[in-house]
């Protein structure tokens, strides 16, 4: 199994070199010939991985999580090689959706990401052009698409909120924000934004596998939200966090200050507990005001 993969992998790196070398000499060239990897194939060559997934996805039933692995129903390890589809490509036309998962399992795939799906309106992402409600068409696409992923064996990993971009939120807000990243942690607003999401999209029944996407043991993961932290915002942005807001997130914390602190004297003392005097300046020269003596350089 293992030689099988290798030389899949080497093959296809040497299809990709030789393409590459074809693109830039004319089509007469003595001694070259075109080249290039079908992006719907699912041949039976030697390059075929599809082995590796001999039965529909979830076939035993729900996975499981054990010792920080994934097991299937039936016990058995589960690995998983992914990748993602974004934007419009969670959405291919129906007549593709068959070949398409056939060639992911060909190559080996056994989950597939769906990213950005929340990103914009038809066709680019799921939702209807005025951001209503998810549009029928785009479902549909999606439910068909998963159905025949599940039936080449290949799991599902579904993202909630990736890149839909919240009302209220200003041009001129720091990027950091962009799409409500870390705003939608604490503004009760995008919180129930997202709940609603979820909710119209994971309960909603696929008609293909007859599941809703919370039942359907095809769907290995749910992220809830990506990328996504107060902690990784720069402090000069999080100073300049747009309104309203700044003003929650501040009543918010003193909220939680009030309700853990008795007085400001005692929110000082508590605070303080840790606090020790700086020691010695242990950088020799840190100011380079003898240059780089002292110093080792490196590039």
């Amino acid at each position: 199994m293992q030689t099988r993969i290798t030389r899949a992998v080497l093959f296809a790196v040497a299809g990709f070199a030789q393409w590459g070398a074809v693109a830039q000499v004319d089509e007469d060239t003595p001694g070259y010939f075109p080249f290039w990897i079908p992006a719907l194939d699912d041949a039976a060559t030697f390059t075929d991985m599809s082995f590796l997934n001999p039965e529909p996805a979830g076939a035993s039933g729900r996975a499981q999580i054990r010792d920080g692995h994934f097991y299937d129903a039936a016990g058995k390890r589960l690995r998983l090689l992914g990748t993602n589809l974004c934007f419009r490509g969670d959405f291919p036309e129906k007549e593709y959706a068959a070949a398409m998962a056939g060639h992911l399992r060909k190559l080996g795939f056994n989950i597939i990401r769906f990213h950005h799906m929340d990103n914009g309106t038809v066709p680019w992402g799921i939702w209807l052009p005025d951001y209503s409600a998810l549009d029928p068409g785009q479902v549909d696409k999606l439910d068909w698409l998963i159905y025949q992923l599940k039936q080449h064996g290949i799991y599902t990993n579904l993202n909630l909120h990736v890149s839909f971009t919240y009302p209220g939120i200003p041009e001129s807000a720091p990027g950091e924000f962009l799409f409500g990243k870390g705003l939608d942690n604490f503004y009760p607003e995008y919180i129930q934004a997202q709940k609603d999401y979820a909710a119209a999209l994971l309960t909603h029944r696929n008609p293909y596998t007859k599941t809703t996407y919370a039942e359907e043991p095809a769907v290995l993961v749910i992220e809830i939200n990506n990328e996504n932290a107060l902690t990784n915002i720069p402090w000069n942005a999080l100073r300049a966090m747009p309104e309203p807001h700044q003003k929650e997130l501040a009543r918010l914390w003193h909220a939680w200050l009030a309700a853990h602190y008795p007085s400001t004297e005692e929110l000082r003392t508590r605070w303080d507990e840790a606090r020790e005097p700086l020691g010695d300046e242990l950088l020799t020269d840190r100011c380079f005001e003898q240059g780089a003596e002292g110093w080792e350089l490196e590039q």
